[in-house]
C-alpha cells in the first residue's frame, strides 16, 4: 500500500503546479513529509506546508511559533516554505490554504526583467555584500519561469561557492517575494 501512496505522490506532485503538503499537527513533521518536500523542490513546484488537526493541539500563547520553529529547524534549507495551520474539521484556514497556493502560484509564475535585476545587483555592490576579491557578477537575467530561473554573468563562475549561491538566492527571494517557490541559479 505504501508502495502505491508514493507512487500516487510523486505523480501528482509531476502533474501540479503548487502542491499543498499536510501534515497532521499530532504527529509532527515526519520523514516521509520531508521526502514529498524534497520531491516538490526537485521537480520545481511551488510549496505551501499546511499542519491539519490544528484543533487538537493544546495550545498557548507561543505554540503557533514553537511548531514553527520546530518545523523551520528540520527543514532549515526551505525556509521559504509558507507555513500554515488549518483545521479540516472546523475549516479553520482552509480558504486561506487556497489562498496562500495562489499566492505561490504568482510567485512561480513572476517575471523579474533584466533591468531590475541588474539594479539589485548594482545595489548590492553599494552596500559591500556583492564585493569579492576572486570574481566580479557583471550582471543578471532571468531565463525561465515555473520555477524562476535567473542567469548571472561573472568573469569566474568557477570560484562561487554553494553559500554564495544561497546568499544570492535568499536575496532575491527577499527582494523580489519568491515565497514558496524554489529558484534556480
Amino acid at each position: 500500500i505504501e508502495f502505491y501512496c508514493t507512487l500516487r505522490t510523486i505523480q501528482s506532485l509531476q502533474r501540479c503546479n503548487v502542491a499543498i503538503l499536510l501534515i497532521d499537527a499530532t504527529d509532527g513533521l515526519t520523514s516521509q513529509d520531508i521526502n514529498i518536500l524534497q520531491q516538490a523542490i526537485r521537480f520545481g513546484k511551488g510549496v505551501v506546508l499546511a499542519v491539519n488537526k490544528w484543533d487538537l493541539v493544546e495550545k498557548d500563547l507561543n505554540t503557533a511559533e514553537q511548531v514553527t520553529q520546530y518545523i523551520r529547524r528540520k527543514i532549515a534549507s526551505l525556509s521559504y516554505i509558507p507555513i500554515l495551520f488549518t483545521s479540516a474539521l472546523t475549516r479553520h484556514r482552509i480558504h486561506k490554504s487556497i489562498d496562500l497556493a495562489f499566492e505561490v502560484y504568482h510567485n512561480w509564475n513572476r517575471r523579474i526583467s533584466t533591468s531590475q535585476l541588474n539594479r539589485f545587483l548594482q545595489e548590492l555592490r553599494k552596500t559591500g555584500l556583492l564585493q569579492h576579491r576572486d570574481f566580479k557578477l557583471l550582471y543578471a537575467t532571468q531565463n525561465s519561469i515555473q520555477p524562476p530561473g535567473f542567469l548571472f554573468f561573472t568573469n569566474r563562475p568557477d570560484l562561487i561557492k554553494q553559500n554564495y549561491r544561497r546568499y544570492l538566492e535568499n536575496r532575491l527571494r527577499k527582494e523580489f517575494n519568491f515565497t514558496g517557490t524554489p529558484i534556480r541559479l
